[in-house]
């Protein structure tokens, strides 16, 4: 892979991770209400999905250009 591919690759699975449940959910749990426990979707990684795993290398709106 290029530099470029690579940075593209980071930057929609910065976003994804962003959009995620379970980012919000963790500062939740540390930050906000500080009671240190998380509800995680899915609860389990047996639990997560290829079209999940799929989903944070997706194209990102906008994506990443040069």
């Amino acid at each position: 892979a290029t530099l470029a591919e690579v940075l593209v690759q980071e930057y929609r699975v910065s976003w994804a991770s962003l959009r995620s449940h379970d980012f919000v959910e963790g500062i939740r749990a540390q930050l906000v209400d500080k009671d240190r426990n998380p509800t995680w979707s899915p609860a389990s990684p047996a639990e997560v999905t290829d079209e999940d795993v799929e989903s944070y290398f997706a194209p990102a709106d906008p994506d990443l250009t040069f």
